[in-house]
């Protein structure tokens, strides 16, 4: 079958996952390696979230191959996410009780610079870091969360993101040993934190922008449903990129993230109580959660509550 045949299959069953990866294995007969990785990526994309140990890679292959390819032929692969233009318009959840699924671009400039900043404050044993400080202003909106280098600031002890564009906080922010200051004031985007954040035993002054955050009682917004990935979907993202490696957030312990353990927990992190998102290796260690993290004031759980449902329930008990 030609590649135009296997692209109105593609286009006749929308979100399928069979036309897609055949579509890819005839890209790749052709010699056409990005494109084929690119609807890989798309295949997989679906079944990631942003605290998944493949999101990264994800990104990095998504920008890559991105910017060797057509738009035209994007839109015909994908005409929900690139029927507009790309990154600051991508399909977003914005819906309450959903996390944003925001792609970095890790290719654009200002991302570029921001790593930058990272790695000249790693080389200087930089103490303090504000790493917007260099960002045009303008374009501060296309950087949704802080480079993974970010966990090598070994002597980091302040950080300022004061009204910074970000979604999300990398897992590694919890490798800052020496952390005693996060400034996250009027970041009206971030909604929730890395369970890894509570590995900062020194951090002291805490500063978040409470109304936004999920569980609020005041706001009551939702937390986020934490299903299952479609098994099929994450077949294809470890072909792509191997196990998933990362450190269970009770026993520490390295595990491949198969995503099938996840949950939210809420608890006084320095200053702020904030909402947590822990991945766990076992059944086991989700029993653990709650003992073993410090200021812990709910059950762990899978979403779809705010924090009054989850004080209501717990009182019917």
């Amino acid at each position: 079958m030609d590649e135009q045949a296997l692209l109105r299959q593609v286009l006749r069953h929308p979100g399928e996952l069979g036309p897609l990866l055949v579509y890819a294995d005839c890209l790749d007969l052709q010699g056409r390696a990005s494109a084929a990785e690119m609807v890989r990526v798309l295949v997989a994309l679906p079944a990631l979230q942003p605290d998944h140990g493949h999101w990264h890679a994800m990104e990095q292959a998504f920008s890559r191959c991105l910017r060797q390819m057509s738009p035209t032929w994007l839109a015909q692969i994908d005409p929900a996410r690139f029927g507009r233009r790309w990154p600051s318009d991508l399909p977003i959840s914005m819906r309450p009780g959903q996390l944003r699924r925001e792609i970095q671009d890790t290719v654009d400039r200002p991302w570029v610079v921001l790593g930058q900043a990272i790695d000249e404050a790693r080389r200087n044993g930089a103490e303090f870091v504000a790493p917007f400080r260099n960002v045009n202003r303008r374009q501060r909106h296309q950087v949704v969360t802080l480079p993974p280098s970010v966990g090598q600031l070994v002597s980091l002890k302040r950080m300022r993101l004061y009204d910074s564009p970000l979604v999300r906080l990398p897992a590694e922010i919890g490798t800052c040993a020496e952390l005693q200051t996060l400034d996250l004031l009027q970041s009206v985007r971030l909604s929730w934190f890395p369970h890894e954040l509570t590995r900062c035993q020194l951090l002291q002054d805490f500063r978040v922008n409470n109304r936004v955050l999920f569980g609020n009682p005041m706001t009551c917004l939702a937390f986020p449903r934490l299903d299952p990935p479609d098994p099929e979907r994450m077949v294809v993202a470890r072909t792509l990129w191997g196990p998933a490696l990362r450190r269970c957030a009770t026993c520490d312990t390295e595990y491949d993230d198969r995503g099938l353990h996840r949950y939210w927990i809420t608890a006084r992190v320095a200053t702020e109580t904030v909402p947590l998102l822990a991945n766990l290796c076992s059944a086991a260690c989700v029993e653990l959660l709650r003992e073993e993290t410090p200021g812990a004031t709910t059950d762990p759980h899978r979403g779809g509550d705010t924090i009054r449902d989850l004080e209501r329930s717990r009182s019917l008990r």
